[in-house]
C-alpha cells in the first residue's frame, strides 16, 4: 500500500504526537534498550520485557496485545496501561493502521529513536 503524506517510506510520524512518558502504571520504558518492561512489583510478580522492535505492523502488535491479554496475571490496568504505551509510542492510527489500511514501519530502529528521541 502506499504510504500516506503524514507517513514517508523510512517510517517517518506524524507531527503532535502525545508525549510519551518513561512509566505506564507497572511497564517502564527503557528508551535505550528500546523495551517495556512490566515491574516485578504488579500483580504478575516477575519482570516480563517486550522488545518494542516487533512492532512493525498493526496485526503484529494486536497480536502481541491479545498474548498479554490471555496471561492469567494480566488485570485491566496492565492492559489498559500497556496500550496507553504503545499508543503513545507509536501513534497507530496515523503509522500502522491510516483509514485501516494495513501500514508497516519499513526502518523500525530509526522510528522508534526519533519517536524517543534518543
Amino acid at each position: 500500500m502506499e504510504l500516506p503524506d503524514s507517513v514517508t517510506a523510512d517510517g517517518d510520524f506524524r507531527p503532535g504526537l502525545p508525549e510519551v512518558l518513561d512509566d505506564y502504571g507497572f511497564w517502564h520504558l527503557d528508551r535505550k534498550l528500546l523495551t517495556l518492561t512490566l515491574s516485578a512489583d504488579s500483580p504478575s510478580g516477575y519482570e516480563y520485557e517486550i522488545d518494542l522492535e516487533r512492532f512493525v505492523s498493526s496485526g503484529e502488535m494486536l497480536d502481541f496485545i491479545m498474548q498479554i491479554a490471555s496471561k492469567s496475571w494480566a488485570t485491566p490496568e496492565i492492559i489498559g496501561t500497556f496500550v496507553m504505551a504503545l499508543n503513545d509510542i507509536f501513534y497507530p492510527q496515523a503509522n500502522l493502521c491510516t483509514w485501516g489500511q494495513e501500514l508497516r514501519i519499513k526502518n523500525i530502529k530509526s522510528f522508534l529513536r526519533k519517536q524517543l528521541k534518543s
